[in-house]
This record gives structure tokens, C-alpha cells and sequence, in this order.
């Protein structure tokens, strides 16, 4: 049986990557600050309860040798990063070096998969955005993003170390507890009037968590060359104005939506991923938006009794 470290696996794509890969036989190892939901345990052969730099981490990687290794660990707020820009580099980018130079030294042979953004590309000339754009990026997440990106090509490179970038764009699903639908589903619950930033004519490209652990399947079982980079999403871009307007109507509500159309600083505009390169590995979207937006709007008032 192959076997999986994943970094940050309590987080939400590394609880749903756990769940994924578990179900489809890998042996799966975890590592995060925090300890699992124990409903989640039964997914983990072992995990280390601990920062991903801890004094754990080193003898773990020299005795098991883990064939694929997950980076998901990490800050993943724009926001956040330009309130605390040295923090998002610690968390990010140093992380990410320190992690890369503990794998060159105890496990170079097993393949590492890094969990970019999309943000790397900020605002993008054209759309939809190819793997050869420019990255450009607007805030410190977005620029640490691309650092790290940077480092995996060094130690590619230098110490022939196997990696894949993964450009995730906008992930959502069930047990997302942030972002827009988040947002969202928290302001129909509790609030008279709905009022969002922007102008609602800001666009991203969603894809469910679900199909994002599909896609990176669809990579590992694909022979790459010793770097390679992929854009995660479907390929479609949809306006946070008709977002707001689905799930209204989902809910019924009656609710006025406004916005008071302000950009927040490092936010980029509009965003389309193309993704020919994932679609010639065979990847196809099994989870039609709407219906990935119906099942998050079920999740939620179940979890929050809404």
C-alpha cells in the first residue's frame, strides 16, 4: 500500500484529502498543531500531533519514507497576510523551505505535491489564466505563495526533488467555515439587510473540494516530468453577484442584497482558470456548481441548526 503524509490535515482540504485517499486504500499520515475530530481518526495510521517543524517531523520522515507528501500547512488569508506580513511568510514561505530541506535530507525520493493559489496570478491580462501566465501577485499570501513556488523549483532543480505545484483556485464545500458562502449563509441567518463588499461584478473560479482530491488523483496516477505546475478549478467563472442570488433563491429569503463597493486591498478582480493540461490527464468535474452550492447550503444548516 502506498502511503501519504499530509501537512495541515486538519485543516479543510486536508481533512477532506485524509477522507479521500483513506477510503481509496492509501496509508495515511497526518501532522497539524491540533488533533483531530475523532470521528477523523479512524483515517490516520499515525499522526503527529504537533507544528510541521517540530522535533517530530525529522525521525518520522527518516523511518517511514512517506511516497507522497501533501503540503496543505499554512496561513491562507489575503487579509490576514497584509495585516501580518511577516507572520504569512513564517507560515508560508519559511515553512515551506525548512519542510523542502527536511525531505531533500531524509526522504528525497518521495514526491511532493505543494498547495498553491491561484492568487499567485493577482489580476491576469486575459482569461481564462494558462499555467504560463506571469504570476503577478497583488498581496503577501499571493507573493509568499509564489516564493514557495519558487523554492520548489530550486530544490527540483538542484536535488532532483519530484514536486507538483497545485494553483488551487476558489475550493469550497461542505465544511468550509470561511469565505464567501460562509459569509453569506452567516448574513442570511442573522442579518435584515445583506451587504457585501464589492460591486458584485468580482468573479472566481469554484471548484468542490471533492473534485479538487479527484484532480490530484488524476495527477499522481499521470507520469510527470521532475516540476510541474497545475491550475485546479473548472474552468468557469462565475460573479460573487449571481453567487448571492443562487442562494437566495435556495432559501427563499426575501432579504435585500447590496454592495457598498469597496475593493479591498490585495483582492484580486476576476478570475477563469484554464485547465487543458488537468482535462488531458482525464479530469472532469463530477459536481455541477449549483449542486455543490445546494449540498454546502444543506451542510450548513445542519451544523449551525439554521
Amino acid at each position: 500500500m502506498k502511503s501519504i503524509l499530509i501537512t495541515g490535515s486538519n485543516g479543510f482540504i486536508g481533512t477532506h484529502l485524509s477522507k479521500y485517499f483513506y477510503e481509496k486504500d492509501y496509508i495515511i499520515y497526518g501532522v497539524g498543531k491540533n488533533p483531530p475530530k475523532a470521528s477523523n481518526l479512524i483515517f490516520f495510521r499515525e499522526y503527529i500531533g504537533e507544528e510541521v517543524l517540530g522535533g517530530k517531523i525529522k525521525k518520522f520522515l527518516k523511518e517511514k519514507k512517506p511516497d507522497y507528501i501533501f503540503h496543505c500547512a499554512g496561513n491562507s488569508s489575503i487579509q490576514n497576510s497584509i495585516k501580518n506580513p511577516l507572520d504569512d511568510f513564517q507560515n508560508n514561505s519559511y515553512l515551506t523551505f525548512e519542510f523542502l530541506n527536511l525531505i531533500r535530507e531524509f526522504t528525497p525520493s518521495s514526491k511532493f505535491y505543494f498547495f498553491s493559489s491561484a492568487a499567485v496570478y493577482g489580476d491576469p491580462p486575459t482569461l481564462p489564466i494558462k499555467e504560463t501566465e506571469l504570476p503577478n501577485p497583488l498581496s503577501p499570501y499571493g507573493f509568499h505563495k509564489y516564493l514557495s513556488e519558487k523554492m520548489c523549483d530550486e530544490f527540483s532543480k538542484l536535488y532532483s526533488l519530484d514536486i507538483v505545484v497545485l494553483r488551487i483556485f476558489s475550493a469550497y464545500g461542505e465544511g468550509l467555515k470561511r469565505q464567501i458562502f460562509y459569509d453569506l449563509m452567516r448574513k442570511f441567518n442573522n442579518d435584515e439587510e445583506i451587504i457585501l463588499r464589492g460591486t458584485g461584478k468580482e468573479s472566481r473560479d469554484f471548484i468542490h473540494v471533492f473534485d479538487i482530491c479527484r484532480a490530484i488523483e488524476f495527477i499522481m496516477n499521470n507520469k510527470n516530468k521532475s516540476l510541474e505546475i497545475y491550475n485546479i478549478g473548472n474552468g468557469e467563472e462565475i460573479s460573487i453577484e449571481n453567487i448571492s442570488r443562487l442562494i437566495s433563491d435556495y432559501l427563499n429569503s426575501k432579504k435585500i442584497i447590496k454592495f457598498d463597493n469597496i475593493r479591498n486591498k490585495g483582492i484580486p478582480l476576476n478570475w477563469k482558470s484554464d485547465i487543458t493540461k488537468l482535462k488531458n490527464i482525464g479530469f472532469y468535474k463530477s459536481i455541477a456548481f449549483e449542486n455543490g452550492i445546494r449540498n454546502y447550503i444543506n451542510w450548513y444548516k445542519k451544523e449551525f441548526k439554521f
